[in-house]
């Protein structure tokens, strides 16, 4: 079968193509290696649907090179001949976007900075609601005093006993009975996010973050998805540590915020 990222393409004469995505709408400007031309000040380098975006301010500089050192060295797609696009204001007038009500659900256990993670996701992403269910995680009411109570408000934590062990909370068969869990939890976040008004119910890990480029809410990329769909997928993006990274001596892992 065919499916389509959820960019639509209109050519506009022999040389202007307008690319409609998510909400934002993209004139090509440049093909790699060429100069791009862009009063806005906002351009795009990469191919289908992976890209880097660079905001300058158009009053000092209007020009970029379309080539991966014109976006600090950032290459989206190796091997890809990419291209270079100009974000299209919006015309005057135009209302703000909707910004949906969005919410997540998971199952935690001992997450390794679930304090940052909370908050990034709702002072940041702009998740309205989170439901947890926690599991053994001895620091858990460390880490929920140290929120503030505005966001606590945001936050539904369950603790559901399991199987009795002292000291453990966990099924004894984690892993064949993980998904049957994330099912049940899924379940019980749907259930209570339809009384909430929550739109957009999300599953993802406590080791992995929301991310929307240009500082957009996830709200608001959400409420772009055409009429008639009751369901979205958010492609997976893994971290890959550099090589010379991994050879040096001292090189220790680390998490940045």
């Amino acid at each position: 079968m065919c499916e389509c990222s959820g960019e639509s393409l209109v050519n506009l004469g022999s040389t202007t193509v307008i690319k409609d995505d998510m909400g934002y709408k993209w004139s090509r400007c440049a093909a790699e290696g060429e100069d791009c031309s862009c009063n806005s000040g906002t351009v795009r380098f990469g191919f289908m649907d992976r890209w880097v975006v660079t905001e300058r301010n158009s009053s000092s500089r209007s020009s970029v090179k379309c080539s991966a050192a014109g976006f600090g060295g950032n290459d989206p797609a190796q091997g890809q001949n990419k291209e270079c696009f100009c974000q299209i204001p919006p015309a005057s007038g135009t209302a703000p976007a909707k910004n949906s009500k969005v919410a997540i659900v998971l199952l935690t256990r001992r997450a390794p900075d679930l304090q940052n993670w909370l908050r990034y996701h709702l002072d940041y992403m702009g998740v309205k609601h989170v439901f947890m269910d926690v599991e053994d995680t001895p620091g858990f009411d460390a880490v929920w005093k140290s929120l503030s109570q505005a966001d606590r408000d945001r936050v539904t934590v369950w603790t559901p006993a399991r199987d009795g062990t002292p000291g453990d909370s966990r099924p004894q068969d984690d892993y064949t009975t993980l998904q049957n869990r994330q099912l049940v939890a899924m379940s019980r976040a749907k259930k209570e996010s339809k009384q909430m008004g929550i739109e957009w119910l999300l599953h993802i890990d406590d080791d992995e973050l929301l991310y929307a480029p240009m500082q957009r809410p996830i709200g608001e990329i959400l409420n772009s998805v055409p009429q008639g769909f009751d369901q979205a997928y958010i492609p997976n993006v893994e971290a890959v540590i550099h090589r010379q990274m991994c050879r040096a001596a001292s090189w220790r892992p680390t998490w940045s915020t």
